[in-house]
This record gives structure tokens, C-alpha cells and sequence, in this order.
């Protein structure tokens, strides 16, 4: 439960992550392109899939890539989707095509209101 995420209907929503190896040093971003992807359930097509390279202000490497943050930034169109459970990954791609999960599949709830 530590990673997923509850947010209200059609609101904006900010998450940092910090990614970290198995030793528990920082993962380095540098040269990695950072995925977020939203999906009804897997493994339908992602109703959201945003990367660090094509849209980084929803996909954001915060301070140095070396430091292994990431924030992830949604606006209300975003999350103006019907009240449910859907499921989120996010993930780096090298410029090899390595693909490195970070958080993998973890539940993405929308609610009407509530508590986030």
C-alpha cells in the first residue's frame, strides 16, 4: 500500500518518489527516460503515458538525476475520470531500451470525495 496513490475526481495531484537500488543508494536518471502510465487494468492500452522526455512537466527529474527523484505532476483532466480503482506503473527506459520498473503495477484510486 505504500505506493498507491487516492486522489479526488478531476484535481490537480503532486507525488515525489524517490527511486532507490536494492544497496539503497539512489538509482542515477541520467540518460534514463522516466514513465508514468495509467491503465483501467493491465494489459489494456494506458488511458495516461507520460514520459520524462516528451512531457516533462508531468514526468519531472527533480534537482540532480544522480539524486534518483522524480515527481510526478497531475493536472484535473487528469484525474477527472470515473470513481475507481485503476492501476499505475512508473518505470525508466535507458538509451538501450533496458526497461528498469520502479513501481509496478500499484493501485490508483479516484474518488468523489473524501479523504486523499
Amino acid at each position: 500500500m505504500g505506493n498507491d496513490i487516492s486522489v479526488l475526481r478531476g484535481q490537480s495531484y503532486s507525488r515525489e518518489f524517490t527511486i532507490a537500488k536494492e544497496d539503497g543508494t539512489a538509482f542515477d536518471l541520467t540518460g534514463q527516460t522516466v514513465n508514468f502510465r495509467l491503465f483501467d487494468e493491465l494489459p489494456d492500452t494506458p488511458l495516461l503515458s507520460y514520459t520524462s522526455a516528451a512531457n516533462p512537466t508531468k514526468v519531472v527529474i527533480v534537482g540532480a538525476a544522480t539524486a534518483g527523484k522524480v515527481r510526478i505532476d497531475l493536472a484535473p483532466s487528469d484525474t477527472d475520470r470515473a470513481a475507481a480503482p485503476y492501476v499505475y506503473v512508473l518505470f525508466a527506459v535507458d538509451g538501450a531500451g533496458k526497461k528498469t520498473p520502479f513501481v509496478w503495477p500499484t493501485t490508483f484510486y479516484v474518488s468523489e470525495g473524501g479523504l486523499t
